[in-house]
């Protein structure tokens, strides 16, 4: 989705940047965190902690609640409300949306960790947003999957993409439980469309890798698949089910790009992700590529977003028609004003083992669906111990330790260069990420 937040024209760049301060103060006041900490644990009396007690006493979903996590409601409301009004969002236009669970489940998670680390750069929620996880060849039993998406819900997952073709029954115990459960493959089955949708699986993500369906279907192997992803395309959209495409960008397909967008622009797709294949495309290439996303993004309904962290770093190059558009991992953010920039050095950057991570057959856990050589837990570890305490985890999100050209490059928390790249690179998820295109970027306004 492209979150477009209120225009003001009243307001000026320095009154954004002391609210932004303001709220900055607010969080990273030690009574302040304190208070998010000791709200994490459950209330007997209410049936969940403190925490997720008073965000829905808040949003107006609950008033059967104690004094103690009534008590709780005036920090929300501050920490909420500072927040918002950086964005010029409404109170009303926020409980609106946050009626579904999983927007919920979000800002619990935004919440909790503010409570655990106040504002760092960049900013780690208190679990992942998204969980990727991948069934194919699954060595565990039915009872076990269905045992840990509960342990997913309660960790705080919003958001779980399951990988290949599921039993719809997960799909709709992960709806049960408050996530929001998505689908992603080269191809789905048509006859089971209507038992997903039904199961409620809200968002699907559709390989096509060329316009034509011969170099589709003799790239992936399958005779008819591309028929079957564009009929898949139109019957998810009949069902409103929310419809992503992903192409893998290579030399064999670049120059299709522009056509594949405007195929999908007639398709009515939502999303476009686009899989940039290291060491394929030349710098300037991708640096082109690039410069196409952000110009559909700002002129175009259909948003596009892309694997490569180096997008976030042309995009606070380039401005366009009093437009600016900050490129993060779920969704592009318009914005208006000069200070909200500052915004991309929080969500910005590589999200690995920060705002998402995958999961494997076997229940192995890895920082994110690319970097499947780098365990860090099981599913059947303590998530939140994992989560706090890990320590690849810990070095992956701290900017400080990044190397080379990376770690002293003044876009290291907007970007930061992709970690699995430089893991396969270097053998070192810190060093430097040599796909960088600072050396390049006086082309970027040519």
């Amino acid at each position: 989705m492209k979150l477009s937040f209120t225009k003001n024209n009243d307001v000026d760049s320095e009154d954004i940047a002391n609210k932004v301060q303001t709220f900055e103060n607010i969080v990273g006041s030690s009574l302040v965190q304190k208070l998010i900490k000791a709200a994490t644990v459950k209330c007997k009396k209410c049936g969940k902690n403190r925490l997720e007690v008073a965000i829905d006493y808040y949003l107006g979903k609950r008033s059967d609640i104690c004094l103690k996590c009534r008590l709780l409601v005036p920090v929300i409301k501050t920490v909420v409300g500072n927040s918002i009004s950086i964005f010029g969002m409404s109170e009303k236009e926020l409980i609106d949306l946050m009626q579904d669970s999983y927007w919920t489940k979000g800002l619990v998670s935004v919440i909790k960790g503010l409570g655990e680390t106040g504002i760092e750069k960049p900013f780690v929620p208190a679990a992942p947003l998204q969980v990727q996880w991948d069934l194919t060849d699954s060595e565990l039993c039915f009872e076990q999957i269905h045992d840990e998406i509960d342990k997913l819900a309660d960790f705080g997952v919003a958001h779980i993409t399951f990988i290949g073709e599921v039993d719809s029954t997960f799909i709709k115990h992960a709806d049960d439980v408050g996530m929001y459960p998505c689908l992603t493959g080269n191809g789905f089955n048509l006859e089971k469309i209507d038992k997903y949708v039904d199961a409620g699986v809200k968002f699907v993500d559709i390989s096509l890798e060329s316009v034509n369906p011969q170099t589709h279907n003799e790239k992936l192997g399958i005779d008819n698949l591309w028929e079957n992803a564009v009929e898949s395309i139109k019957k998810y959209n009949e069902k409103d089910v929310y419809v992503e495409v992903s192409t893998e960008v290579t030399q064999d397909n670049l120059l299709e790009i522009p056509q594949i967008i405007e195929l999908l622009k007639q398709l009515g797709v939502g999303w476009y992700k686009l899989d940039v294949v290291n060491g394929d495309l030349t710098d300037n290439q991708r640096l082109e590529l690039f410069k196409l996303i952000y110009m559909e993004n700002i002129n175009g309904d259909m948003q596009i977003l892309t694997n490569d962290p180096q997008l976030g770093d042309v995009a606070s190059t380039i401005m366009c028609n009093g437009m600016n558009m900050i490129p993060t991992h779920f969704f592009n953010l318009d914005y208006d004003k000069q200070a909200m920039k500052e915004l991309g050095n929080y969500i910005g950057s590589c999200g690995a083992g920060r705002f998402y991570m995958a999961i494997d057959g076997k229940g192995n856990i890895y920082p994110c669906e690319y970097f499947r050589d780098l365990k860090i837990a099981n599913i059947r570890d303590d998530l939140d111990t994992m989560w706090l305490n890990n320590d690849i985890l810990l070095k992956l999100r701290n900017r400080s330790l990044l190397k080379g050209k990376c770690g002293c490059c003044e876009s290291k928390y907007i970007c930061g260069g992709c970690r699995k790249r430089a893991f396969a690179e270097n053998n070192d998820y810190l060093a430097e990420d040599k796909n960088c295109l600072k050396d390049i970027k006086e082309n970027l306004l040519d």
